[in-house]
């Protein structure tokens, strides 16, 4: 997900909260459209079609969804913050995806992001120092621990 500065923007890389034997409800992208209100602006981007009918669904006003593995169809440095909880260990071709999250980032923005079961946290944050991003925060949750990184 992204916010932006003058209209908050938020696209979701990987939007449906998934399972492991079923696309997503779009919980992630619920919560976010949420907390961003009736101003912002949530853009949920997902590779699978039925992640994307799920978030539809949902019926937010502010939510777009974008059908993609990478490209985001933003501006460069159009958003304040990416949000990927639980979706970095299948990205496909990681650097290209997080080369886009970079790409679209402004330069105060900040991926905030959490490997969950999937991937150590060793690995994640290897994984993102080496797109060029730089560890700034560790904040702990009550069912996981979101890492925020700045470029």
């Amino acid at each position: 997900w992204f916010w932006t500065t003058d209209v908050v923007r938020v696209p979701a890389l990987g939007c449906a909260n998934q399972s492991r034997a079923t696309t997503g409800t779009g919980s992630y992208t619920a919560e976010i459209s949420s907390l961003v209100g009736p101003q912002g602006r949530v853009i949920a981007l997902d590779i699978h079609p039925l992640a994307i009918k799920s978030v539809k669904a949902l019926g937010l006003r502010n939510v777009t969804t974008v059908l993609s593995a990478c490209d985001t169809g933003l501006p460069d440095a159009s958003a304040d913050v990416v949000v990927a909880l639980d979706v970095l260990h299948a990205f496909v071709r990681p650097a290209n995806q997080l080369r886009e999250i970079r790409r679209v980032l402004n330069d105060a923005g900040v991926l905030a992001a959490c490997g969950g079961e999937h991937m150590s946290v060793m690995s994640l944050v290897a994984l993102v120092r080496q797109a060029g991003f730089e560890l700034c925060q560790r904040n702990k949750g009550q069912h996981r621990n979101v890492y925020l990184f700045r470029k």
